[in-house]
């Protein structure tokens, strides 16, 4: 199962993704993400993370935009509908 929660742009790596099932201690793994990851400029951080307020507001995942969806989809997450349930 996969949380992602976007920080409203307080920072470039606005979109953060969480895997539950990936623990560490209290830490999980993630991946965080600009608007446009593949973008000359853009962000894709694999790291870990605590969940919690701190990282922004849940979101679904379709409800990153489109260009950060088909990053995670395209080099990510191919298996997310195999693997995790998306929140």
């Amino acid at each position: 199962m996969i949380k992602v929660y976007d920080n409203n742009g307080e920072t470039l790596d606005r979109y953060i993704i969480l895997f539950m099932d990936e623990k560490e201690g209290n830490l999980y793994r993630s991946l965080s993400l600009s608007y446009d990851p593949a973008a000359a400029n853009g962000c894709a951080i694999h790291s870990q993370a605590l969940d919690g307020d701190h990282l922004g507001r849940l979101i679904r995942f379709m409800d990153l935009p489109y260009r950060t969806r088909q990053f995670c989809e395209r080099f990510e997450l191919n298996t997310v509908n195999n693997v995790y349930k998306v929140a």
